[in-house]
Order: structure tokens, then sequence, then C-alpha cells
């Protein structure tokens, strides 16, 4: 029960901190910069799709951001 509840919380402060970056990567300037956010890519792993938290496309390059919504040693 408890082991539960804590991994229900841990999804809820990771889906809280996936929203915050969300919200800051959309005040990037849309001509320069396109934001696509809980992605999902074809993996050649076990699984048949990985998911990426967010994905920057610019001039500038392809930025993928894993978000991590808490402290400590990651």
């Amino acid at each position: 029960m408890i082991f539960d509840v804590r991994r229900k919380l841990s999804y809820l402060v990771g889906q809280e901190g996936e929203e915050v970056v969300s919200e800051e990567l959309q005040e990037l300037d849309p001509v320069h910069y396109a934001v696509l956010n809980d992605f999902l890519l074809p993996s050649r792993g076990s699984l048949d799709t990985t998911q990426v938290d967010h994905i920057v496309v610019s001039n500038y390059g392809i930025f993928c951001i894993e978000t991590k919504a808490y402290k400590g040693w990651i």
C-alpha cells in the first residue's frame, strides 16, 4: 500500500515538473524554435518505443531534454 502511494506521488511530481519545463519552453521564439513535448520514438531495445520529455528543434541544433523534478543524486 505504501509503495503504491509513493509511486503515485512520484508520478505526479514528475508530471508537474514536465509541465513547468514545457511552459518555459513555450516562451521561446516560435520563428526560431519548434518544441515537441512527450515525444514517442521507436526503440531497438526491449520496448517498442521510448519517450523523450521535450525536444527543441532550431537552427542551432536539436535538443533533447529529460525532466527530473526531485532533488539529490540521479
